[in-house]
């Protein structure tokens, strides 16, 4: 199945379809199809069939895959984060902001006493460092929008309800034969 991918994206190049065109139009022109139509046709197939087994081209197809993947992947976290702030309230928000804030700083302050002269963009190195930062401040923020999600729930459900609920599942438990599978 992951042959015909690799086919596939062989066949649908922007090149090779203009030069398989192109040779199929020159065999309708040449008043030769009968000839030059099936040798196309061959070439057309023998190319496929070894850019569509090459390692190099395979990995090219799924590093495309990939991107689009990521790229979109982008998109949806972009729309998730401003989800979560819009649900938080403005405590948890001047929160998140305080913190964010202060890794800002922290940033600011490692850049500066790592080479004073130029407070640009970071080394390749120490941005690594800040994707793990901006992860560990997107794991912080799902936290609070967690915590929040659950103060809602507590506030919506009483305390009765739960000790009803535990009990008639208890009762349940006592009728359940102990070598019954069945949950």
């Amino acid at each position: 199945m992951q042959l015909g991918k690799y086919l596939k994206a062989a066949f649908a190049n922007r090149w090779n379809i203009l030069f398989f065109l192109g040779g199929l139009g020159f065999s309708v022109v040449s008043r030769r199809p009968d000839v030059f139509a099936p040798l196309i046709v061959a070439g057309e197939a023998l190319y496929v069939g070894l850019l569509g087994t090459h390692p190099k081209f395979q990995r090219y197809v799924d590093a495309q895959a990939a991107k689009a993947l990521r790229d979109e992947t982008g998109v949806d976290t972009q729309a998730s984060l401003r989800r979560v702030l819009g649900a938080l309230p403005q405590k948890a928000l001047a929160r998140f902001d305080a913190l964010r804030s202060r890794c800002a700083e922290l940033r600011q302050l490692a850049m500066e006493l790592k080479d004073p002269g130029n407070t640009g963009a970071p080394p390749p190195l120490d941005s690594l460092q800040l994707q793990g930062l901006d992860r560990l401040l997107w794991i912080f923020l799902r936290l609070l929008f967690t915590q929040h999600s659950l103060d809602r729930f507590l506030e919506r459900t009483s305390d009765v309800e739960i000790k009803k609920e535990i009990e008639r599942l208890q009762a349940h438990l006592v009728q359940v034969p102990a070598d019954s599978k069945d949950p």
